[in-house]
């Protein structure tokens, strides 16, 4: 299964990554690995868990 990540949803990512960095770049980098891994892993043990996308071809 792929995870198809909304726009609204990168930018978040990224806010969280800039906010992080300000202390500390190494560990903003490992939150968002952490992050991704973690919604990747319980999509695929549960994949109805996701919100179905609006758009065709989004879920």
């Amino acid at each position: 299964m792929q995870v198809q990540w909304t726009e609204k949803a990168k930018n978040r990512l990224e806010e969280i990554e800039v906010y992080v960095a300000h202390e500390s770049p190494a560990a903003a980098k490992n939150i968002i690995l952490a992050i991704i891994k973690k919604t990747a892993a319980q999509l695929s043990k549960y994949p109805e868990n996701g919100k179905p996308g609006r758009l065709t071809g989004t879920g």
